[in-house]
């Protein structure tokens, strides 16, 4: 399997469990429900609707039998004549729902009685009507017990068709389901491929990214090592010629002073030698920046008390007499430092604070640098900021990259040099927006000395 594929397999989401694959189906579970309910509470309501109905007109047809019964049976009691009522009596007995007919007399009791004798069934339904006689009143009494289950044998010949209505309402019901649960398994399937698309696209972008990020390393890299050999050729080749002219300057310096020539040439060779001991002082910064750049092997770290160490690097250094310091030196804390390469970096990012505040014109009081040490966590950050012109976004990458400049003047290695050194400490430099000037934040870890020691191995101080 190619790897983008395995990465973006190991990112998917694994198969959930029974009641969770239950609980995505809610919508038709609730659907099958609502549908089905429905049905059983209908067909269940048309089965008691029918039987109530039938079980009225048995009750009524039985009733106004028991009516005709006793109307009919007014004379052949009067008259003890039983074969008079005897055909009236078999057909009553003719409804095969009549299980029992009895007749009684006043007279005598029992004047009738018919019965049915294949066995009484589990529920009787009985009706009593008098026989009345007018100018006598009752003579009698007439009794027709009926079978009450004959009333579900009724609904019984009627139930296949309620009973295939309700098959057909539960087919369409379940046709319904079927048809939101397959739409609902089309969804989720086409955004599990959705995911998929998302997850494989944002695998190859990040694969993509990493590519063109190591391809970016290995140009710098390629590039930094042929500066390298450069800047080690050329600074050692201009190291030579500016000892030389330094020792021929301090030479001539030295006897100047007590040569004959009038007041005015001595002035002008005085100013003459001493731009020359500034522009040999600024190439021999140079080659030692470009010394400097080159030395990407290890530090040598020491101990160091970093807010007493930083106080004494700025005490220092010479800042022009319109620039106002600010010193918030609060970390407490003792890190494994090497001083002379920190010491470059941190007058790197101060001397371009100075440049870039004597470029803006300002009232007196408003160039300002500020200095500050604190504890993050496992880190130190080292801030120094200025009130200067700043750096435009576009740049904030550039700035960093070797023998670029913003400046007429000047080699392009300041910054880079700062990144370097604070790389070569396992720590790293940044550029923080601020309304007005720069900020540049430099990071570097504690190494597991933490606080400042008071007692012990002296660290390093200077």
């Amino acid at each position: 399997m190619p790897s983008t594929l395995r990465a973006a397999n190991q990112r998917t989401p694994a198969e959930p469990s029974l009641p969770r694959r239950i609980a995505r189906y809610w919508p038709a579970l609730i659907l099958f429900a609502g549908l089905t309910c429905p049905l059983v509470l209908s067909t269940w309501y048309t089965f008691n609707k029918q039987r109530a109905a039938l079980q009225s007109a048995f009750t009524l047809e039985l009733e106004q039998m028991t009516s005709v019964l006793a109307n009919g049976m007014r004379e052949p009691i009067w008259n003890l004549s039983p074969e008079l009522g005897k055909p009236l009596l078999d057909s009553v007995m003719g409804d095969e729902r009549v299980v029992t007919v009895r007749v009684t007399s006043e007279v005598q009791g029992t004047f009738l009685e018919d019965a049915r004798r294949d066995g009484a069934p589990a529920e009787l339904l009985r009706f009593a009507g008098p026989v009345v006689r007018e100018e006598v009143g009752q003579i009698g009494e007439v009794v027709i017990e009926a079978d009450a289950s004959a009333v579900a044998t009724e609904i019984g010949e009627e139930w296949p068709e309620i009973y295939a209505a309700g098959i057909v309402q539960a087919l369409l019901g379940l046709g319904v389901v079927a048809f939101v649960y397959w739409a609902l398994r089309r969804q989720e399937r086409h955004q599990a491929l959705r995911e998929m698309n998302r997850l494989l696209t944002d695998e190859v972008q990040r694969r993509a990214d990493a590519l063109k990020a190591a391809n970016d390393e290995l140009r710098r890299q390629e590039n930094l090592a042929t500066l390298g050999r450069l800047t080690a050729t050329v600074s050692h080749e201009l190291r030579n010629p500016l000892g030389t002219i330094r020792n021929s300057l301090e030479i001539i310096s030295w006897l100047v002073p007590g040569a004959d020539p009038g007041e005015r040439d001595r002035a002008i060779v005085t100013r003459a030698l001493s731009r020359a001991h500034r522009n040999v002082e600024r190439c021999s910064k140079i080659a030692d920046q470009l010394l400097g750049f080159t030395r990407a092997g290890s530090v040598h770290r020491v101990p160091t008390v970093l807010d007493e160490w930083l106080e004494e690097q700025i005490a220092e250094y010479e800042l022009p007499d319109d620039v106002t310091l600010e010193l918030e030196l609060h970390s407490d804390a003792t890190v494994a430092v090497d001083p002379d390469r920190l010491r470059q970096a941190l007058y790197n990012l101060i001397g371009n604070a100075v440049q870039a505040m004597g470029q803006v014109d300002g009232p007196a009081g408003s160039k300002s640098l500020s200095v500050s040490a604190t504890r993050a966590r496992d880190a130190v950050e080292i801030r120094v900021r200025d009130t200067g012109d700043g750096v435009v976004p576009e740049l904030r990458e550039q700035v960093f990259e070797p023998l670029f400049s913003t400046r007429n003047f000047g080699f392009g290695l300041g910054l880079p040099l700062v990144r370097q050194i604070a790389q070569q400490h396992g720590g790293s430099v940044e550029i923080i927006d601020v309304d007005e000037g720069a900020e540049f934040l430099v990071r570097l870890p504690l190494t597991g000395l933490g606080p400042a020691r008071e007692g012990g191995a002296a660290p390093a101080r200077g």
